[in-house]
């Protein structure tokens, strides 16, 4: 008895398919099923991509590869921690002033987002001057002091330091030691100086690139005033508002850290340490900020509409020659972000200022190729039936695919160049240009994280 139900069942089975297939049990692939078939594919095939990159033969590749990786995972981390943080406030002032809402009102928006620049900016001195050791540490520790450490990357003890009684056999800085039966290749290395370095740049980069946002924020805010919105020529001026600001701060802390270096009657690598860490961020805030408002003033003249504050086009038309002259405007200031780098030697402008500026060239010419190719994509009507227009999840998982590959080609293409022309013409130009790239692909996949 137990047994007839299978047996009933097996029985109207074989009559199913005996009796043609209209009974049977075929499955149809949804829209669902498709999506998460490609997405899998697809995230094999990046992976294995991303392998390949990262253990090149060439040096140079793999270098550049981890850079643009590392610039990618900051940047949407940064992005998506400040948009929380922004927010937030936004939440608060509401409920503080028993408001519906902030969107619309550029005041408070104005207010938080010059609160959220000067917290931030002060949270990275900060960070940095105390891992440093800048602060709180009274010169106790010895940077310098050296250890042999596991010099095995693929170890999980990369970096410890080797115990005493390991039979160590090196000549100079390198060797074996011999660690649980197995030889292991260590290395003499300061150990407190690179956990230090490490840690500062870690936070440094995340810490400035959520500054940069935040000032962007305040530029943004300013230049969809009445007064600054009516024309591209009115919005260029809280550009310039921002730099002569962010001048002035970056010129009050660099007093504050020389006061600093001063009050333990010594300069040593702790304060070098802390402010060339700190001059760097300030580079990468200014042009990050700097960038994108001038893209936004490029756009504004282009179509003749100020983008809204999140930088999305309110242009009622935008055609494929738009497109072409943003990209037009994108080369123009990458070549202007080369010259600087050519002849920055005979330029009589203080290093602060040419830095900055040549960030923010090569900064614009990220943002410029960017939307250039939005635009660009917008143009394909076949990707509206595909559900894959600018504005759409597909949409942007297409553009960053687009981006990221033709910046893989381009790095490929100056390694070549710089393989034969050489290091010592060319090796600035193609570092300047390759940072550029890796801030477009890092914006490029943040947009999809956003939309995510």
């Amino acid at each position: 008895e137990p047994n007839a139900l299978p047996e009933h069942g097996l029985a109207e089975h074989g009559h199913e398919h005996a009796g043609g297939h209209e009974h049977g049990h075929e499955h149809v692939a949804s829209s669902t099923d498709i999506g998460i078939s490609v997405m899998l594919l697809g995230c094999v095939f990046f992976v294995m991509i991303l392998f390949y990159l990262t253990n090149w033969r060439d040096d140079d590749i793999r270098r550049y590869s981890w850079t643009i990786i590392s610039s990618t995972i900051s940047i949407f981390t940064s992005v998506l921690t400040f948009s929380a943080l922004r927010d937030y406030f936004y939440s608060g002032v509401e409920v503080l002033l028993g408001m519906a809402g902030v969107e619309g009102l550029m005041w408070p928006k104005l207010l938080i987002a010059y609160t959220l620049f000067l917290g931030l900016y002060i949270c990275l001195q900060i960070t940095i001057a105390r891992i440093s050791g800048a602060i709180g540490d009274g010169g106790k520790v010895h940077l310098d002091a050296k250890a042999w450490v596991v010099a095995d990357t693929i170890r999980h003890d990369y970096g410890e330091i080797v115990a005493s009684h390991h039979d160590n056999r090196h000549r100079a800085h390198k060797g074996v030691a011999l660690i649980d039966g197995r030889e292991v290749f260590v290395r003499q290395s300061p150990v407190e100086l690179e956990k230090r370095v490490r840690s500062m740049k870690c936070y440094a980069t995340l810490l400035a690139h959520m500054t940069g946002f935040a000032a962007i924020s305040v530029g943004n805010a300013w230049q969809h005033m009445l007064f600054f919105r009516v024309s591209p020529g009115r919005a260029i001026l809280p550009m310039l508002m921002s730099t002569g600001i962010m001048l002035a701060l970056f010129h009050g802390a660099d007093r504050f850290r020389h006061h600093l270096a001063s009050m333990d009657d010594m300069h040593d690598e702790r304060d070098e340490l802390y402010n060339e860490e700190v001059m760097e961020c300030e580079h990468d805030i200014a042009g990050l900020a700097l960038s994108f408002l001038s893209v936004q003033v490029v756009r504004f003249a282009i179509v003749g509409a100020l983008p809204d504050l999140h930088g999305h086009d309110t242009a009622t038309r935008i055609d494929l020659g738009h497109a072409l002259l943003l990209y037009l405007a994108g080369i123009g200031f990458a070549v202007g972000s080369v010259a600087l780098v050519l002849f920055e030697d005979r330029m009589q402008v203080s290093g602060k200022l040419l830095h900055i500026t040549r960030n923010t060239l090569a900064m614009s010419f990220s943002w410029c190729l960017l939307y250039a190719t939005r635009w660009l994509v917008a143009q394909f009507t076949i990707l509206q039936a595909l559900h894959a227009s600018p504005g759409s999840m597909g949409g942007h998982l297409l553009l960053a695919l687009m981006v990221t590959t033709g910046a893989a080609a381009l790095v490929f293409f100056l390694d070549k160049i710089r393989d034969h022309v050489g290091e010592r013409h060319i090796g600035g130009i193609i570092e300047c240009i390759v940072m550029a790239l890796s801030i477009l692909v890092g914006f490029s996949w943040e947009g999809c994280f956003e939309a995510a």
